[in-house]
C-alpha cells in the first residue's frame, strides 16, 4: 500500500517544527553543531527524512532567519499600525523591538547576534537566492525603523528627515545592546530588577534620542 500524500498544510506543520528544532540546537549549541541527525532524534524522525524538506544545513538556516525575520516584521508591523501619533509610535516600536527580541532568544541570536554566514558568504552559491530572500527580510525590519523615524522628523521638526537612516542604525545599536545584555542573563547579574530597567531605558533612550522641542 502506498503512503497517504501530506497535504500543503502537514508539510508546513513538519517544516516549522523542523525549523523550530533547529533553533534551539543552533541556540544551545552553536551553528557548527548543528546536525540532521540531532534534529531527527528530538522529533522522532530519521535524518534520510529531513533531507526531504530540506536538502542541507545551510538551507536550514536561511530559512530560520527568513522566518524569523518575517514573525519580527510582522510583530512590528502590528504595532506600527495600531498608533497614528508618530512620536507615540517610535515608543512603542522600541518597546516591541525589546519584547520580541528578548521573548524569541533563540531566533534573534541566529538572527543578529552569532556569527554565522551572511548574504555575501552565500554569493555564486545554489543558495545565494534564499540568502538574499533572508537579507532583503532583514533590510524590511531595519527600513521599518527608518520610516517611523522620518515620520517623527516631518511631524517634529526636530531632526532633519534626511538623517532617518543614520538615525535608525544609531537607534538600532542601542537597542540591540539591551536585547543581548538580557538574553545572555548579564542584566541578571548587575541588578535586581532587568524588567524595571530596560523600561526605563526605551523610556529614556527615545527622550534623549528626540531630544528638546524646537520652540
Amino acid at each position: 500500500m502506498s503512503k497517504a500524500v501530506r497535504s500543503v498544510e502537514e508539510i508546513e506543520a513538519i517544516k516549522n517544527r523542523i525549523l523550530d528544532t533547529a533553533t534551539i540546537i543552533i541556540y544551545e549549541q552553536g551553528f557548527d553543531n548543528l546536525s540532521m541527525r540531532k534534529i531527527a532524534s528530538r522529533l522522532g524522525m530519521t535524518a534520510a527524512n529531513i533531507y526531504n524538506y530540506y536538502s542541507n544545513q545551510d538551507e536550514l538556516y536561511l530559512s530560520i532567519q527568513i522566518k524569523g525575520f518575517t514573525l519580527y516584521n510582522d510583530y512590528i508591523m502590528d504595532v506600527y499600525n495600531a498608533y497614528d501619533d508618530p512620536v507615540e509610535r517610535l515608543g512603542k516600536l522600541l518597546v516591541a523591538y525589546l519584547d520580541f527580541g528578548i521573548g524569541n532568544p533563540g531566533y534573534y541570536e541566529i538572527m543578529l547576534d552569532s556569527n554565522t554566514p551572511r548574504y555575501s558568504d552565500y554569493m555564486g552559491t545554489k543558495l545565494e537566492a534564499l540568502a538574499y530572500e533572508a537579507k532583503q527580510s532583514a533590510l524590511t525590519l531595519l527600513g521599518r525603523a527608518t520610516s517611523a523615524i522620518e515620520e517623527v522628523a516631518v511631524a517634529t521638526g526636530r531632526f532633519p528627515q534626511e538623517d532617518a537612516s543614520y538615525l535608525s542604525l544609531q537607534l538600532w545599536s542601542h537597542v540591540h545592546g539591551t536585547v543581548i545584555l538580557q538574553n545572555r542573563r548579564i542584566w541578571q547579574e548587575v541588578v535586581d530588577d532587568p524588567e524595571a530597567i530596560i523600561k526605563r531605558m526605551a523610556s529614556d533612550l527615545l527622550e534623549h534620542f528626540l531630544g528638546p522641542e524646537k520652540p
